[in-house]
């Protein structure tokens, strides 16, 4: 009994989901927000010179910081009624 999902790319693209695509592609966004942080923040630990300083200006310049933190709390939020769900199936 597995479901036929053979939807093609225009098919995808004109969906006209509202609501819930918009949230699925926030916390998308918002999960490779936080990616991109930690990568940063992993690479100017690891470089040294110029590139260290570079990247560590990034990441500490105040819209990057904003981003990263609507990013992190977006993503908390909307994880959260998925997180009891797996914790607690019988609240479906």
């Amino acid at each position: 009994m597995r479901l036929k999902r053979d939807v093609g790319l225009l098919t995808a693209l004109r969906y006209q989901g509202k609501g819930p695509m918009l949230t699925y592609i926030l916390h998308r966004i918002g999960g490779l927000g936080i990616v991109i942080f930690v990568t940063t923040h992993m690479l100017s630990s690891f470089l040294g010179g110029t590139a260290g300083v570079f990247l560590n200006t990034v990441y500490e310049h105040w819209a990057f910081q904003l981003f990263i933190f609507f990013c992190a709390l977006f993503h908390v939020i909307n994880g959260l009624p998925i997180v009891l769900l797996d914790l607690f199936p019988k609240l479906i």
